[in-house]
């Protein structure tokens, strides 16, 4: 389905109190823990492989896999330079600005291999930095490469520069030439080909790079037919990450739309303008239903506001905020 017949569809307007109940075709409340992901980039790697394990279990039940060519599917690869009992050293070959403060950094594979990731999974990334006491210490992130999954040679890390990320610093200061110390991958969200008829993603800031993994697996994959809605917010235009990719991606493929808005908008802006609403959700992205997901990822304030943020043990947790009001429950949403 593409944007215009969507907005045919979908195309009323919306009414909180009309749309305040779940929307038909729905399905009632499901026990709680069935879907995961993992948030929190501090952690030990043994708790964080745990958590995949109890994930993927977890989340199994509640996608409804309609099915696809395993030749087809993206897999993680036999060989893959990544390691998730060793640090590896990748060195970096160039960087560039994308945005004020946000730049993609690419690293050195060999010419004929690949990280071998599915998607949606991170890598981890340790750096040694001077912590507030004064002290060395080696400190981790993670970090969701935006590069082809399939792309040979090289892949990409998009890293918001954060003045008080010490590590995000430290990148930020390597020039070509230099290492980094990485390991994974971590599966966050296992992806089948055809799993859902309609994925809807809303994503706020960096929360773009797991967005932009998943969307590039599903339109290169010609056995993979399913619709994905985008909307994706940021302060101005001129931070909009990857819009440029975007755009190329909406066009070349029809099963791939995406709306942009911005809080701060010029004169020549034809997105939308302010901070997602539940209007902008219920025109844009696929009703709740079995066949349908919707994807959600962002800071911490954009999370509060769109469906609230993971619980404590990191399941996505109960819904709440614009798609609580818009009906979707847990089984309808998976957060990052």
């Amino acid at each position: 389905m593409g944007w215009s017949r969507k907005h045919a569809v979908y195309g009323e307007r919306y009414n909180p109190e009309k749309h305040r109940r779940p929307v038909p075709g729905s399905r009632p409340d499901r026990d709680a823990g069935e879907t995961s992901g993992i948030a929190d980039n501090t952690r030990e790697l043994a708790f964080a492989a745990v958590l995949v394990l109890v994930g993927i279990a977890a989340l199994y039940p509640a996608l409804h896999h309609r099915g696809s060519s395993l030749s087809s599917e993206i897999k993680a690869a036999k060989s893959t330079p990544l390691n998730m009992k060793n640090w590896v050293n990748f060195t970096l070959l160039e960087s560039h600005r994308v945005a004020h403060n946000t730049r993609i950094f690419r690293f050195e594979l060999d010419p004929k291999a690949s990280l071998g990731l599915q998607p949606i999974s991170h890598i981890l990334v340790r750096g040694e930095v001077v912590n507030r006491r004064g002290r060395l210490e080696k400190i981790t992130r993670s970090y969701v490469p935006v590069s082809d999954l399939g792309a040979t040679g090289y892949f990409d890390l998009l890293i918001k520069i954060l003045p008080d990320g010490m590590l995000s610093q430290r990148i930020a200061r390597l020039n070509p030439g230099d290492s980094l110390e990485m390991r994974g991958p971590v599966v966050e969200l296992p992806y089948k080909a055809n799993m859902k008829t309609h994925l809807g993603m809303i994503a706020g800031d960096i929360g773009i790079t797991h967005m932009v993994q998943l969307i590039k697996a599903i339109v290169l994959n010609p056995n993979d037919y399913t619709q994905v809605s985008l909307i994706y917010e940021n302060e101005s235009p001129e931070d909009i990450l990857l819009k440029e990719e975007l755009d190329k991606l909406s066009r070349a493929y029809p099963n791939f739309k995406v709306f942009y808005t911005v809080n701060i908008a010029g004169r020549e802006w034809e997105g939308g303008v302010g901070h997602i609403t539940a209007e902008m959700i219920y025109k844009a992205l696929p009703h709740p239903s079995p066949n349908t997901l919707v994807l959600v990822a962002g800071p911490s304030t954009f999370m509060d506001r769109v469906c609230g943020r993971k619980d404590q043990e990191r399941y996505s947790g109960q819904v709440l905020g614009l798609l609580k009001q818009l009906g979707y429950k847990k089984e309808h949403v998976y957060k990052f």
